[in-house]
Parts: C-alpha cells; sequence; structure tokens
C-alpha cells in the first residue's frame, strides 16, 4: 500500500474504502429485532432518499451550471468528496430495493 511517493495517496484511498465498506454494511444490516424492522426501514429510507436527493440536485448544478457543490465544497476529488460520492452511490444502491418493496407494504 505505500509506493514511491504515493503514500499519502494510497492511505486517502484505504481510508476511503474503509469509510465506504462501513457505510454499506450500516446500510444493508438487517435489524436483529424483528417488530422494529419497519421503523429502521423508514429511517434507512428517509435517510438514504434524502442523500440520494441532496445528490442529483448536485448533478442538477453541474448539468445546468457547470458547477460541482461537492468539489467547491470540499476540493476536487479530495477523499472527502470521494466519501461523500461514494455514499450518494450506496445509497442509490440501496433505493433500487424500492422496487422489490412496492405493493408489499400495506
Amino acid at each position: 500500500w505505500t509506493g514511491k511517493g504515493n503514500s499519502g495517496k494510497n492511505r486517502e484511498t484505504v481510508a476511503a474504502y474503509q469509510v465506504c465498506c462501513i457505510v454499506l454494511l450500516l446500510f444493508t444490516h438487517n435489524g436483529s429485532v424483528r417488530r422494529h424492522r419497519n421503523m429502521e426501514n423508514k429511517a434507512m429510507d428517509a435517510t438514504a432518499l434524502t442523500i440520494s436527493i441532496i445528490g442529483a440536485i448536485n448533478w442538477g448544478l453541474i448539468g445546468f451550471f457547470n458547477f460541482n457543490l461537492v468539489s467547491f465544497l470540499f476540493g476536487s476529488m479530495t477523499w472527502l468528496s470521494r466519501i461523500i460520492y461514494a455514499i450518494v452511490g450506496i445509497c442509490g444502491i440501496y433505493l433500487l430495493s424500492f422496487y422489490t418493496r412496492t405493493g408489499k407494504e400495506s
């Protein structure tokens, strides 16, 4: 993990990967207590939807005004901006589960 001159960059990549794995585990964790599962899913759904909407607004800003809010606030492809992009992507993947749950909750 420590290449010549790139050790800082590699550490950032490893840190970003670790944070993404933790977030993925949190979003895919099924509650062990059955009666709280719906409440956990609703909170997770709301969180994932909110983060995805913020990501969509950022993409709208990029498309319409060529302005990347994440890069403006956190720098272009810094470890923090990469983590933010990864979290938005994970939320989008999590929201794919809406398709399988449509119509099942009554």
